[in-house]
């Protein structure tokens, strides 16, 4: 499983829109492209929904739900419509009954788009982390209105609430933004072992490299290489089991995983040092990628991953023999498509041509399919007892089932969401 795991979690660098377009890059753009996409109107849609239900007065002391009066309070207080009323509405979620969002017409949908945006000046200023954890409401709110108990570590963190999220994003098709606001709020310093902490900032840094944040993504990689290097190495129960089914001769589990997270780091990072566009940074990517293989060889790991690196390593010191020995074994992969093996052959044709920068076009692009990079946190997300909560239990079902229908809402409004669009035929 973790060797899986693993793989999977150096294909994502690999399939997160990598490419050759990179204007004027800098740490300075990225914060800032950070930071529109987290004031953006989808993300306020998201952000209005989780504050609608973490502030709703529901604790381990209530009795008894007046939704009726919570919905016209949370109306007046974050400035809702009637279609957000109508969509925030947390009732039928919370009681034994369907969670289903009346659909909206396309006559009502230039009217609910306006509600977002009136919404957004309501919200601006608040964060929902000021009020209890989303796992915590819902399960106070399940146990009052149907008595059945949604049960969930304890102690639990607004950064295990954030990152269940963005795992359960992983596996399902949604908004980026959304998957990006749920990271930005996750702190790694509220997990208690290593390899949480690691995870999340490699999570973090993932999702960096699929906006093409690749100085933020460089910072990321960096965190967990840094954590890695700290010394001692703490796992949670979940990693250290399965990690002792994998056990390499002479590791004990602490050390296996050390190489194997930081080669994965090395090499990410690497990856994203390299399409940086940054002199200084894209000079010591390839130290970055030996560092990987270094840790890789010494667990005497020969997979798809190692091939992948050896391959750039070869083609930046130009030895070409030697890559395209590496690439056959890409090409002779189970995982490879009919068209990768097309592309790795015609990586081959560049180096035989004496053309590297042509071969490393492909190495630096989309190797593989996107749904196999973007399955890895998924894939380990399946092991973690916490993250499944979610998908496990029939109130967790209906809660996805209710965000699914939260994103079929704005998506029918994506064409109206541009708020120069909205004035346009708001004018008509």
């Amino acid at each position: 499983m973790l060797f899986r795991f693993f793989f999977i979690v150096g294909v994502v660098l690999l399939t997160s829109g990598f490419g050759f377009l990179n204007f004027g890059n800098s740490l300075e753009k990225d914060i800032s492209e950070h930071k529109d996409t987290l004031n953006s109107i989808f993300v306020t849609y998201w952000k209005g929904a989780k504050i609608s239900i973490r502030s709703l007065p529901i604790t381990e002391d209530t009795k008894e739900i007046n939704f009726s009066e919570i919905k016209k309070e949370q109306a007046q207080r974050l400035g809702l419509g009637p279609y957000l009323s109508n969509i925030y509405d947390w009732e039928f979620l919370l009681k034994s009954q369907p969670a289903s969002i009346d659909p909206i017409s396309f006559s009502e949908i230039l009217a609910f788009s306006k509600e977002v945006y009136d919404m957004q000046d309501n919200i601006e200023q608040l964060d929902e982390d000021d009020y209890p954890a989303f796992m915590e409401v819902v399960a106070h709110g399940s146990r009052v209105t149907t008595g059945e108990i949604l049960d969930y570590p304890k102690p639990w963190s607004n950064s295990y609430d954030h990152w269940g999220f963005a795992l359960v994003m992983e596996a399902q098709p949604t908004f980026g933004s959304w998957k990006t606001y749920e990271l930005d709020k996750v702190n790694i310093d509220d997990f208690s072992t290593t390899d949480l902490r690691v995870f999340t900032a490699m999570h973090k840094g993932f999702d960096n490299l699929r906006n093409q944040w690749y100085f933020l993504a460089d910072q990321s990689f960096t965190n967990s290489i840094n954590e890695l290097n700290r010394g001692d190495i703490s796992l949670n129960e979940t990693t250290k089991f399965f990690a002792e089914a994998h056990l390499i001769d002479g590791f004990t589990v602490e050390e296996q995983l050390q190489l194997l997270l930081r080669g994965a780091s090395y090499l990410m990072r690497g990856w994203a040092r390299h399409q940086s566009d940054d002199a200084d940074l894209m000079k010591q990517a390839s130290a970055d990628i030996e560092e990987a293989l270094t840790d890789f060889n010494r667990l005497g790991i020969d997979n798809e991953l190692v091939w992948l690196a050896e391959s750039y390593v070869y083609i930046k010191n130009e030895e070409p023999n030697k890559a395209i020995t590496s690439l056959d074994k890409l090409s002779n992969s189970r995982l490879m498509s009919k068209n990768e093996i097309a592309l790795i052959e015609e990586t081959k044709n560049h180096l035989q041509d004496r053309d590297p920068e042509k071969a490393l076009n492909f190495l630096t692009d989309k190797v593989f399919m996107y749904k196999l990079g973007s399955s890895y946190a998924y894939s380990y997300a399946q092991e973690i007892r916490w993250a499944n909560i979610l998908k496990e239990s029939e109130l967790g079902r209906k809660i996805l089932q209710r965000f699914n229908d939260l994103e079929e809402a704005i998506n029918k409004a994506k064409e109206f969401i541009s708020l120069e669009a909205l004035k346009r035929k708001v004018n008509l």
